[in-house]
């Protein structure tokens, strides 16, 4: 079934230890929601599948069901239903549907990690509200979908690096190894960071690229304290050893070559879009590793301005230049 692609947030989310951390979080406010509090999250994915599923989703779900449909190919002011009815009934998406269904069962989603998350975010930055939660099957299309007070995971992104589906679709090794279970929980947050706090600045140079990316990891730690960083910032335990080793070396080289302010986009993408490894780095380094960077200067601020919070650290009347010097940052 031919389907366009649309725009869409997918940042290279369903492991049971991370509902842990509702648990034994470190820190010391205590989250608005708690294990009873919530209901679990709807399975649009395999509500569509069932008797009368386009119709069930299409009435009960109304918004998300546009934004499904558009995904899939639908024009704005074109009802939903008939290309929903024609991705529930092909072949490959319904065998796709069946692995989804054999590996997220309904006693293993993240449902209170994910919750926990947006709790203690809208904690942090009060005026932008908790998402309604949906789980769907995208098509191989996006991993989160975002809109207006909505949030909604495909599950298909997240079948494990191994997937044969992935291998079908040749889908690159540095990519897939970010689509596991264990990434579910990070990699919403990271959709909803980008949508609530979005970079505005249509030709970001190196350094507003790379501190945005920053403020995006340290929110995601800050909120999922006990996940570990290899989770949390995306990057492998052996490529967070490189990063550190490497952390003056990168710094020298950026300051050197005069490409903090550099706004040529293509040398930005290069330094801050995933890869298999940054290529002014060597094959050794991980792809985005002046994001890394990014992600410590934002520590370091922050160290320095513990009464900030999440609204404080994005706010658009704090410049970079601002930030970097009062970082007082040291590789």
């Amino acid at each position: 079934m031919a389907m366009r692609f649309v725009r869409f947030l997918f940042f290279s989310l369903l492991v049971i230890f991370v509902i842990g951390l509702v648990s034994r979080c470190r820190t010391t406010t205590q989250p608005s929601i708690l294990l009873g509090d919530y209901k679990p999250i709807p399975r649009l994915d395999s509500l569509l599948f069932t008797t009368d599923g386009v119709e069930k989703v299409t009435q009960t779900y109304p918004e998300f069901a546009n934004l499904w449909g558009q995904l899939l190919g639908q024009n704005p002011n074109q009802n939903p239903e008939v290309i929903l009815n024609q991705f529930a009934n092909d072949t490959l998406i319904i065998r796709l549907q069946d692995s989804i269904n054999q590996l997220f069962l309904p006693s293993a989603r993240p449902d209170a990690a994910l919750y926990y998350a947006f709790t203690r975010a809208h904690e942090l930055a009060p005026s932008h509200s908790v998402p309604r939660l949906y789980y769907y099957n995208s098509g191989f299309q996006a991993s989160i979908l975002v809109a207006d007070s909505l949030l909604a995971i495909g599950l298909d992104r997240f079948l494990g690096s191994s997937s044969r589906f992935y291998s079908a679709l040749s889908m690159p090794r540095y990519l897939a190894e970010r689509m596991t279970p264990q990434y579910i929980v990070p990699t919403a947050l990271e959709g909803w960071l980008s949508a609530e706090f979005s970079q505005n600045n249509p030709r970001p140079s190196v350094l507003d690229q790379m501190l945005y990316q920053g403020k995006i990891k340290y929110a995601i730690k800050m909120l999922l304290p006990d996940l570990p960083d290899s989770v949390a910032l995306q990057f492998s335990s052996v490529q967070l050893d490189w990063l550190e080793e490497s952390e003056a070396d990168i710094w020298t080289y950026l300051s050197e070559k005069k490409l903090l302010y550099e706004k040529n986009q293509l040398i930005v993408s290069q330094l801050t879009r995933p890869a298999p490894f940054t290529n002014a780095f060597g094959q050794n380094s991980p792809g985005q590793a002046v994001n890394w960077v990014g992600y410590r200067i934002i520590s370091s601020y922050m160290k320095h301005h513990a009464d900030h919070n999440l609204e404080d650290l994005f706010a658009p009347t704090l410049s970079n230049e601002q930030l970097l010097q009062n970082a007082k940052y040291r590789p």
